[in-house]
């Protein structure tokens, strides 16, 4: 399971995102998609390559498609009477990946595809924040260290600023190991989420754009 900090450093990131926030810049790296031998296209989107050059190394990220949303999934507004209305939008919800890096074993890698690479990639004992850079023409990215002790949202801070849980070990899992007796049991949880004023603005004042980055977050706790 990804520790409290780590999880909260990031997604005060993602929320506040085209904001004025201060993010420990790594390096600028260029993704670079593997094609696969697979013929089918839907098929061969279910599991993609891309290899991302950490620091001079090149690490090659394999990964396999996520579906976690239904597919009624959808947002709603209130309108000045306080009427629930929905609201369409192209938001984009089936471009969520998990994997590993194939140069470590024991690695895990949760990104979006759905504009460019956005997500973490925890390599060892160190874990790494990736995001397009939105003024590249070439696919440029920006990759940065996350630091378990970094939550930039205000609320967040206050909440869980003596948390015991900064110093604690970790683990992600995503299958079972060979010959391990755990499993993963498939559930449903439906979930509401309901966005006040205050959080909406922070995210952006677009309902198109929140939703997104509240699809993203869910994307990240899937794991």
């Amino acid at each position: 399971m990804l520790p409290l900090f780590l999880v909260l450093s990031y997604l005060g990131q993602v929320i506040a995102a085209g904001k004025d926030v201060e993010t420990p810049l790594l390096q600028i790296t260029v993704p670079e998609k593997i094609d696969t031998n697979i013929q089918d296209a839907k098929e061969a989107e279910t599991q993609v390559t891309y290899v991302v050059t950490i620091e001079g190394k090149a690490y090659t990220l394999q990964l396999e498609k996520q579906s976690f949303l239904h597919p009624l999934f959808g947002t709603y507004l209130r309108d000045k009477l306080g009427t629930l209305q929905p609201y369409f939008s192209l938001v984009k919800t089936h471009c969520f990946y998990q994997g590993h890096a194939a140069e470590i074993p024991v690695s895990t890698v949760t990104l979006s595809t759905c504009s460019g690479l956005r997500g973490l990639l925890q390599l060892e004992n160190i874990t790494y924040g990736i995001e397009p850079l939105e003024s590249s023409a070439t696919f440029e990215h920006i990759l940065y260290e996350i630091k378990n002790n970094k939550i930039d949202y205000s609320p967040l801070k206050e909440n869980f600023a003596n948390s015991e849980q900064e110093s604690q070990s970790y683990r992600i899992l995503v299958k079972p190991e060979k010959g391990s007796n755990s499993t993963l049991t498939k559930r449903i949880l439906r979930i509401k989420i309901i966005m006040d004023k205050a959080m909406f603005d922070h995210m952006g004042s677009e309902v198109g754009v929140a939703t997104q980055k509240v699809v993203h977050i869910f994307g990240l706790i899937n794991t």
